[in-house]
């Protein structure tokens, strides 16, 4: 679920958001035998998931989806998870925050993440942006 999203480049004013979040896992391949998805880094692996649309939602979202890709991680010492709240419009979606961390800090349960802009801040329409996930393994 989330809580406060943040509306396209931190404006206050404008459309209610249609919140989802795309989750990406960014990894070093340790098996050169395995086929990598990237041309230009062929040692790194990306892979993504999207969540469903919330329509008219920004406030509070809650995706709630029961079944979840799974994400094979070769290297957890050096993996990445990136999870963009994403707005979906006609034609482009727009980033509207951030948070990233590394796999290795990633622990079970329930865990509250804190939403930056593209910049690394998490002050102004940030102040308040937050994923609230389930991490299992």
């Amino acid at each position: 679920s989330g809580s406060n999203m943040p509306k396209p480049n931190g404006d206050t004013t404008g459309e209610t958001i249609d919140p989802y979040v795309k989750i990406t896992v960014y990894d070093v391949l340790a098996d050169k035998n395995v086929e990598a998805d990237n041309d230009d880094c062929p040692w790194i692996s990306k892979e993504s998931h999207s969540t469903k649309t919330i329509n008219d939602n920004g406030f509070c979202p809650v995706w709630n989806e029961k079944s979840f890709t799974e994400f094979k991680i070769h290297a957890p010492d050096v993996a990445m998870v990136v999870f963009s709240v994403m707005d979906s419009d006609a034609g482009f979606d727009d980033r509207l925050a951030a948070a990233s961390v590394p796999v290795s800090c990633l622990r079970k349960g329930f865990r509250s993440l804190t939403l930056s802009d593209y910049f690394g801040s998490d002050w102004g329409p940030f102040d308040f942006a937050s994923l609230l996930l389930e991490v299992d393994f």
